[in-house]
């Protein structure tokens, strides 16, 4: 791979943090907005998720390549790859249901807005498993332990 896409994949572990915490504060707000019923938190909610769907892509790029090129990975770690990658994408396609819920729910409010809740809910363990993964990846498996 050329320099350019080399590149590209060391910028993973730097970019991998914002949508990370996009998603979180989405989920934060809709807490806050489910307690204290104030529509800014659904609305900061809504623009917190937009914005990490377009970050979890970026940052899924960059760890596709970086898996791609680098031979840093600890050996005991080495088998956490894949789940690492395919639950990556699997955030960003609960994260992507969960906007489209939210969007349909404006239509038939009860049905959808279930379906929101259970989807960013997901996405919120899922960010939260892949990240252990990506920790184990760079700092091998017995870091946490």
């Amino acid at each position: 791979m050329d320099s350019w896409g080399q590149l590209l994949g060391k910028m993973h572990p730097a970019v991998v943090h914002f949508p990370i915490v996009l998603l979180l504060m989405a989920c934060l707000c809709e807490g806050l907005h489910l307690i204290l019923k104030k529509s800014f938190f659904h609305h900061a909610a809504e623009l917190n998720l937009g914005l990490s769907i377009f970050a979890l892509t970026i940052s899924i790029i960059c760890g596709w390549i970086l898996a791609a090129t680098t031979h840093d990975i600890p050996i005991d770690a080495k088998h956490l790859l894949p789940w690492h990658r395919y639950l990556g994408v699997a955030v960003l396609l609960t994260d992507m249901a969960a906007f489209a819920c939210l969007h349909l729910s404006r239509y038939h409010r009860d049905r959808w807005k279930i379906a929101y809740w259970l989807f960013l809910t997901l996405s919120g363990f899922l960010v939260a498993i892949t990240g252990h993964l990506g920790g184990k990846l760079v700092y091998g498996v017995d870091y946490f332990n």
